[in-house]
């Protein structure tokens, strides 16, 4: 729950993007967002082991030619774009659409996870971050997509 504080913090926030987007008039954002989600893209593949410089994978993403690495990172980049643009466009987003983009990008951990995951150490008393228990991940999911169909908060407090 977000006290008083933090309620104005948000609201000056989302005041301030929605001025600057006003303020970019004819421009078309979807190179920024394109340019944010490569480069969330590379970080997030970094915990899965998976290393290119933003460099290469925009390298690869325009010419289709690089390394292995920066090739999939580019190809995750570019089916997120695509879910993203449909994802916003579409009434509701479903747990089948959640898991179609999952398959797209790791087609060999299909459906929802069965076992415990962290991130960092080699277990999960000294990992980084260790996520909900396996056998809350449908219900959460279930209360997020809930939330982002019905939600009628702003967008940035919703992608928040």
């Amino acid at each position: 729950m977000l006290d008083g504080h933090a309620i104005d913090v948000v609201a000056t926030a989302t005041s301030a993007l929605s001025a600057a987007v006003r303020g970019v008039g004819d421009v078309d954002l979807d190179s920024f967002a394109s340019l944010a989600l490569r480069s969330e893209a590379v970080a997030s593949s970094v915990i899965e082991g998976v290393r290119a410089s933003a460099k290469s994978v925009a390298l690869a993403d325009f010419t289709g030619h690089g390394s292995t690495a920066a090739q999939e990172v580019a190809r995750n980049a570019r089916i997120m774009r695509l879910a993203t643009r449909d994802m916003a466009q579409a009434q509701r987003v479903s747990l089948d659409d959640v898991q179609q983009l999952q398959a797209q990008l790791v087609p060999y951990l299909p459906g929802l996870r069965q076992e415990q995951v962290w991130i960092g150490g080699n277990n999960p008393m000294v990992a980084q971050y260790v996520p909900p228990k396996h056998e809350l991940v449908h219900p959460l999911m279930d209360d997020l997509l809930t939330y982002l169909n019905d939600s009628s908060d702003t967008a940035i407090v919703a992608a928040a």
